[in-house]
C-alpha cells in the first residue's frame, strides 16, 4: 500500500518483508529496485509511475491505480502516467479511454500510450483501430518484439493467420534467444491448429531448448503432441512441467486430457478439479476446466 501512497516509506516493510520469507524476493525485489532508481528523478510524479508499473506486473491494480492517479496528479503533462492510468482503470472494471486519449494528445509519440490505446481497442473488439495504434507503437519501437506479437495476436483475431504468423516470425526474428516469443509462436499454432507438424512443433522445441525448466514451454509443446495425437509423447512433458511447477494450472488440465484420452476417468476428473481450483476465476483454463468437467462428469 506504501509503494502507492509513499514509495520512500515502502522499502523498509518490502525489505523486511523478504527478511521474513525470502520467497517473495523475485516479485519485491524489482519493486525495490525501481522505486531506488526512481528516487534519482527530478520529476516527482516518476517514483509514482515506475512504482505504478511495477504493482501492475504482480496484478496488484488497484494499488497501481492509486500510484498512477498520484503521478497524473503530480505531473498533469506525463503522458505515460495518464497510459499507465488508463490501463489500470481497465484492469479493475473502469473503462480507461479518456485517460489513454489523454496521454496521446499530450505526446502523440508515446509508445506506451498508443500500445496501450491499441490493447483497449483490442478488448472492444475492434482490431482495426487497434492495428493503427499497435502499428505506430512498433513504428515508435522498431527493435521491440512485443509489439509485433500483439499485432499478430490481433491479425489473427481478426482471422488473417497469414499475415499474423509473419508478425509472429518477426518477433521471433527480433529476440531470436528469448524463449518468450518462440512460446508465443507456437501458441498461435496451437490456437489455430496451423501448420502443427513443422513449423508449430520447431517452434515449440525452440521454446524448451532455450529454457527447459518453464512449465509454459513444456506445456505448450505438450499441447502440440496432443493435437498430433501423441498422448504418451505429451505426456512426458507435461510430467516435467509440474515437475518445474507442480501449481502449473494447465499443465494440471492438458494431464487430464491425457488421461482421459488413455481411458482413465478418475485421474482426468482430479486433474481437471486440480486445475479449476489452481486457477483464478474466470480465466481461460478454470473455464475450459469446467466444461470438461461438466461435459464429462455430470
Amino acid at each position: 500500500m506504501l509503494a502507492a501512497l509513499d514509495p520512500e516509506a515502502s522499502l523498509a516493510y518490502l525489505s523486511h518483508a523478504i527478511d521474513l520469507n525470502p520467497d517473495l524476493a523475485p516479485r519485491i525485489n524489482p519493486l525495490i529496485r525501481s522505486i531506488r532508481s526512481s528516487q534519482r528523478s527530478d520529476d516527482p510524479s516518476y517514483p509514482f509511475v515506475s512504482a505504478g508499473q511495477l504493482l501492475a506486473s504482480i496484478e496488484e491494480w488497484s494499488l497501481a491505480k492509486v500510484a498512477l492517479s498520484k503521478a497524473a496528479e503530480l505531473n498533469p503533462e506525463y503522458a505515460e502516467a495518464w497510459a499507465y492510468l488508463g490501463e489500470a482503470r481497465q484492469q479493475v472494471g473502469e473503462d480507461g479511454f479518456a485517460d489513454l486519449e489523454k496521454a496521446l494528445l499530450i505526446d502523440p509519440d508515446s509508445v506506451a500510450a498508443n500500445a496501450l490505446m491499441g490493447l483497449y481497442w483490442q478488448r472492444q473488439e475492434r482490431y482495426d483501430l487497434a492495428l493503427v495504434y499497435l502499428h505506430a507503437a512498433a513504428r515508435l519501437d522498431a527493435l521491440n518484439p512485443a509489439w509485433q506479437a500483439e499485432i499478430g495476436n490481433t491479425l489473427g483475431l481478426m482471422g488473417n493467420l497469414s499475415s499474423a504468423e509473419s508478425h509472429y516470425l518477426r518477433a521471433v526474428d527480433l529476440a531470436p534467444k528469448d524463449p518468450t516469443y518462440w512460446q508465443i509462436l507456437a501458441n498461435f499454432y496451437i490456437k489455430y491448429e496451423s501448420i502443427l507438424r513443422d513449423k508449430g512443433l520447431a517452434a515449440a522445441r525452440q521454446a524448451v531448448i532455450l529454457d527447459p525448466e518453464n512449465p509454459a514451454s513444456l506445456d505448450a509443446l505438450a499441447q502440440m503432441y496432443l493435437l498430433l495425437e501423441y498422448p504418451h509423447i505429451a505426456r512426458r512433458f507435461l510430467e516435467r512441467a509440474l515437475a518445474a511447477d507442480g501449481s502449473y494450472p494447465p499443465a494440471h488440465l492438458h494431464m487430464g486430457l491425457v488421461h482421459l484420452i488413455n481411458g482413465d476417468p478418475l485421474l482426468a476428473f482430479q486433474k481437471f478439479s486440480l486445475a479449476k481450483e489452481l486457477s483464478p476465476p474466470g480465466s481461460p483454463t478454470a473455464d475450459l476446466a469446467e466444461r470438461l468437467l461438466e461435459t464429462h462428469f455430470p
